[in-house]
């Protein structure tokens, strides 16, 4: 997920590089290259790029998800662009082509401003974290196009199941998200996987 229209995120966490001579000056998909192949190298998720008045250009490097949450914002650059990660989930599966499910019963909650206009991913991580908390078996996300945002609970998934099937309502974003099956063997407490270990008797 790449966009123009926005170039940083206000109170992210990131390691700053200048671009090299090399990478100068370089048309908007050469430093896409660049900065892509830099953020391999650092282990890094995502990444801001901007190109100053002054011909000055930096790459900011987030180093996780959790480092991207603040707002997305477009500082007054000649040009710029956010690289994020694309909403993925270990416990989660997660639509992007779905935001909804039709006639299935939610409780809703709306985003605190804390959470609003992050990156999908760091969104997805917020929702999830809710969802955890709540013991839900899956939610849906939608931002609207007055940017209000909202996160709608799926208590069971027989209340999943009940309506009429995923869909996608005219907002400027959103997700779906369903509960993972369980592995057998494995437990999973607050997000963190725990093997079972079976004990002998004496």
């Amino acid at each position: 997920e790449t966009g123009r229209s926005y170039n940083f995120i206000l109170g992210a966490t990131y390691e700053q590089e200048d671009l090299p001579v090399s990478a100068r000056h370089l048309p908007l998909p050469g430093v896409l290259a660049y900065c892509e192949s830099r953020a391999g190298q650092r282990g890094a998720v995502g990444f801001f790029y901007q190109q100053h008045t002054n011909g000055h250009e930096i790459v900011g490097f987030y180093l996780s998800v959790e480092a991207m949450q603040g707002c997305r914002v477009r500082h007054g650059h000649a040009r710029g662009f956010l690289a994020c990660p694309p909403p993925v989930s270990t416990l989660f599966n997660v639509d992007t082509a779905s935001n909804f499910i039709v006639g299935a019963q939610y409780d809703q909650e709306v985003l605190p401003e804390t959470a609003m206009g992050q990156v999908l991913a760091a969104t997805l991580l917020y929702c999830e974290k809710r969802a955890q908390k709540r013991g839900a078996a899956g939610f849906f996300y939608q931002m609207h196009e007055n940017g209000h945002e909202i996160v709608g609970f799926y208590e069971s998934d027989e209340a999943m199941a009940c309506g009429d099937g995923a869909a996608w309502h005219g907002h400027a974003r959103g997700l779906l998200a369903s509960r993972k099956a369980a592995v057998v063997g494995t437990l999973v407490l607050d997000g963190i996987p725990i093997k079972l270990v079976q004990h002998g008797t004496k």
